[in-house]
């Protein structure tokens, strides 16, 4: 099949493939789904099984209960997956995830899971409930995050992170940081707390900063 647009409600059997998808109303799918080019939801989605596409934009709701794969990731609403894997994820809104794998990711919202990746952006008063591995990262202005391990660490102006694990850091004006682990150095700007400093030998997950995304 080509084209799939569905406006009302739709339930389909898989493993299915189609070049583009447009879902503006509801579609369930029991099984896997296949996207040669562009997966777009801006009703709701569940997927019972795996979604794979060039690009998923999700500006409603999508549930995929197995993994979603995809070069590009867009979205603004509220995506549920156990697994994403992706080049590129650009997101707003609610992800709950068990493993979010990328090269690059720049999220601002609501996070529940794990993220691993080459570059993470995390924007302003966004909540991460989960651990983010990469070796650059950026934690924007008054964002709350449970634990990082990266090379390269900035935490922004009032931010909160309970654990970070950094070869450098650099901690801005009135963030706080509870536990700092660091390899080579840290700066703490004026106003900041770190509340308890270790130097250690080397970072506990550095080996999947090398993971690559087919």
């Amino acid at each position: 099949m080509s084209e799939l647009r569905v406006g009302g409600s739709v339930k389909l059997s898989g493993p299915i493939t189609f070049n583009n998808v447009n879902i503006a109303g509801s579609i369930s799918v029991d099984g896997d789904i296949k996207v040669e080019d562009e997966f777009v939801v801006s009703g709701s989605g569940k997927i019972k099984g795996k979604l794979e596409a060039s690009t998923v934009n999700v500006s409603g709701s999508l549930n995929v209960e197995d993994e979603l794969k995809a070069r590009e990731l867009v979205a603004a609403g509220s995506l549920k997956s156990r697994v994403i894997r992706a080049k590129t994820v650009n997101a707003s809104g609610s992800i709950q995830v068990k493993l979010l794998e990328a090269d690059e990711v720049d999220f601002s919202g609501r996070f529940k899971g794990v993220i691993r990746a080459k570059t993470v952006h995390i924007g302003k008063k966004s909540e991460v409930r989960g651990v983010i591995i990469a070796h650059h990262v950026t934690i924007g202005k008054e964002a709350e995050v449970h634990k990082v391990v990266a090379h390269e660490v900035v935490i922004g102006k009032e931010a909160e992170v309970e654990v970070l694990e950094a070869v450098r850091a650099t901690i801005k004006r009135k963030a706080t940081v509870e536990k700092l682990r660091y390899v080579e150095e840290y700066r703490v700007e004026k106003g900041a707390e770190v509340d308890v400093v270790e130097k250690v030998e080397r970072l506990s997950e550095e080996s999947s900063f090398h993971e690559q995304v087919e």
